[in-house]
């Protein structure tokens, strides 16, 4: 068990202490005031015993996002990736040619997207360079944030709760 602590972005008081990091945990505020404000601000959030994976760059990560938290849209930050977002935007100009304008939003089930962004991404791994396998694995897991806020009908793959997780079952010779 690891715990935070989270700081009111309004008042500066401390939120919770020492916090489970379960999944299931559903903690409450005491800061009941501020915390409109908190979901959609980020406050300073500070892992207490938990380490970060840093690259040779200096860029940090790390597996830990607190539980309940919605982070804001930074929409201001996307754009800082040009590069990324022009070959996304090339992508996009690629599938408007073929197919036409808005042909993706008639939807495509989860599995197929889901295949087919792996499918780019053992292609990209593979060093084919044919096309712009990361921009079209982005596009199709892109394709499918739509598709799971606007057709959940198309999510055709097995929830975690399938039991799938827990490995294959015994065989009875």
């Amino acid at each position: 068990m690891t715990g935070i602590i989270v700081r009111c972005p309004k008042c500066k008081n401390v939120v919770d202490k020492n916090v489970s990091m379960n999944r299931g945990d559903r903690r409450e505020y005491q800061c009941g005031a501020c915390l409109e404000l908190f979901q959609f601000t980020i406050s300073p959030l500070v892992p207490i015993g938990e380490e970060r994976e840093e690259a040779s760059t200096g860029a940090k990560r790390d597996s830990w996002y607190p539980p309940g938290v919605k982070f804001p849209a930074r929409y201001d930050l996307m754009f800082r990736n040009a590069e990324g977002m022009r070959r996304l935007a090339e992508t996009w100009g690629e599938g408007f040619v073929k197919y036409g304008p808005d042909n993706w939003m008639k939807g495509f089930p989860s599995s197929v997207l889901i295949s087919h962004a792996l499918e780019h991404i053992r292609l990209y791994l593979k060093g084919d360079r044919s096309e712009d396998h990361l921009a079209h694995g982005a596009w199709n897991l892109l394709a499918l944030c739509w598709v799971e806020e606007n057709k959940p009908e198309l999510l055709d793959l097995t929830m975690p709760d399938s039991g799938l997780d827990k490995g294959p079952e015994p065989s009875h010779k």
